[in-house]
């Protein structure tokens, strides 16, 4: 099947008219996926780890960014607004205890139990997830 000059201009034509719009499209469909929190480059120290710096801004972007723990009706009742502390701490049941470095809430991050949390989205390194151990191992406490 040939096409007719008159075909060609009008294809041509709304190639031209396109253009534009398949460049905008290719510019924003890569940061629709970074819409997701992005937890990569987030450091924590390996000793002498805040949960007000360190662990708590860690949450924020991984559970509340994802609005699986915050809102009205938060997953498994457990809601990580800020401050969180009090509501992690005394979450039933425990996902937390001092120097417990078996505790449930680790167990959730480095995927021994299931669903592997942050869910959804990608895991935390490992850096982190040592940096949330150490928490544990110093005391947990709300510093």
């Amino acid at each position: 099947m040939s096409l007719s000059s008159s075909q060609k201009r009008l294809l041509s034509r709304i190639a031209l008219v396109l253009t534009p719009f398949v460049i905008l499209a290719a510019l924003i469909v890569p940061s629709c996926k970074d819409q997701k929190p992005n937890t990569i480059g987030y450091l924590l120290p390996d000793s002498n780890v805040s949960y007000s710096r360190d662990i708590d801004p860690l949450f924020a972007q991984t559970c509340l960014g994802s609005q699986c723990h915050s809102g009205s009706t938060p997953a498994k009742n457990l809601n990580l607004e800020p401050p969180s502390y009090s509501k992690l701490v005394s979450y039933l049941p425990i996902l937390v205890s001092p120097k417990d470095t078996n505790s449930l809430l680790l167990q959730y991050l480095d995927g021994r139990f299931f669903p592997r949390m942050p869910s959804n989205q990608d895991p935390l390194t490992p850096n982190q997830i040592h940096g949330i151990k150490q928490w544990i191992i110093e005391g947990a406490h709300d510093n």
